[in-house]
Formats: structure tokens, sequence, C-alpha cells
């Protein structure tokens, strides 16, 4: 409706204006949460946005470009909104310099796993975890492949931190080598919940 389209402009001019970006990158972000179903309407995608502001997931002025290429490949892996905006914001404060390389290994390990070569099936095994069962639930995509995910990252956590590091580099990309990132931040089960509340973020923000 009128009143809808209204609204969604708003947004969007209020994003931009609160993250001194232009409203192009805004109404891009947002077109491309909606297009994957990442966002259920421009609110919710109004609410990423602006939760990922508020809790400094945009330290690097990258969170747009990030929401825009990746939003896809999180929707892929099964998780929601939220969850990929605690993700990226976990991969933070895990060390990554920025949103952007952090969701490229995300798709990278995607990749990998689906592709199930012999060396990923190797560093899979030494997780404990079942190569063939994991290649299927990427494949597969939604709550399988989100759960498949979490046990990644709970792997990771418990295993012995020389021997995460190793796997790590032959799952995630050998960018994670020199960096040395502390993956037991990483943990999806806590994810959207430790960003202090998403739904409405860009009301208390902007209006």
């Amino acid at each position: 409706t009128a009143s809808e389209a209204k609204k969604a402009v708003e947004g969007i001019a209020g994003i931009a204006d609160v993250m001194q970006e232009d409203v192009q990158p805004v109404a891009r972000a947002t077109a491309q949460l909606l297009r994957s179903g990442l966002a259920k309407n421009a609110q919710d995608a109004f609410d990423i946005i602006a939760a990922g502001q508020r809790e400094g997931v945009n330290l690097s002025e990258d969170l747009l470009d990030t929401l825009s290429e990746y939003a896809s490949t999180f929707k892929a892996l099964g998780l929601t909104g939220g969850e990929t905006l605690g993700l990226l914001n976990q991969g933070l404060k895990a060390g990554a310099p920025n949103t952007d390389f952090f969701a490229t290994a995300i798709q990278e390990l995607g990749i990998r796993i689906r592709e199930g070569d012999d060396a990923t099936a190797g560093f899979v095994q030494r997780l404990g975890l079942v190569p063939g069962d994991l290649r299927k639930a990427f494949i597969d995509g939604g709550p399988a492949a989100r759960d498949a995910l979490d046990s990644i990252f709970d792997r990771l956590r418990d295993t012995d931190p020389i021997d995460r590091n190793a796997i790590a580099v032959g799952l995630l990309g050998s960018q994670f080598e020199d960096l040395q990132l502390d993956l037991s931040q990483l943990d999806l089960s806590n994810a959207e919940s430790s960003l202090n509340g998403v739904q409405g973020a860009a009301q208390r923000l902007i209006w």
C-alpha cells in the first residue's frame, strides 16, 4: 500500500542517515535480505541492519556489502537473519578483521563440505563427524544444514586448540592460518540472543 511504501522509504532513509551511508547501499542490502528470505519483510530487514549498527557489527563499515553479497549463502545454510547477524558478530569477536572476511570463510566452508573431497572428509573425521552425513545436510540446506554447521562449531570448541586451528584452516581456508582466530567464540545456539534483541531495533534506532 502507499502507507507501507512510505514507511519503507522512511526506513531506508533513516538507516542510511544513522549509518552515514548513501541510500542505495541500504536499499540494496534490504532487497537482498528480502530476496534471500533472511528477512520476512522490510521491517525485519531494517531491524537486522539496525541491530548490526548498534552492536558494532558494522565496525569496518562493510556490513551492508556483506549482507548484500552473502545473504543467499547464509540462507542456504538454514540460518535466520538474526542468526546470520549474530554469527558475523561472533566472527568479529573471534578476531576476524571484518565481516566480509568471515562471511567468505563460511562460504568456503560450505563449498568444501558440499564438494566432499578426500582432504575435507579427513578434517571432518578429525572432528568426529561423518563426512557423508555432513555433505548431505549442506546440500539439502534448511534446518539440516543449520544443525550440521552448528555441530562443526560445537566440535571445534571441544577440540584441542592446536588441532582446532589445523582443522579450521582445512575447512575454512588458508587465511585463518595467520590470524589464529578464537573459534571457541562461534556458537549458533546463542548467536542471535547475544545481540541484545533484533526485533524492534530499527524503531529504537531511527524512529
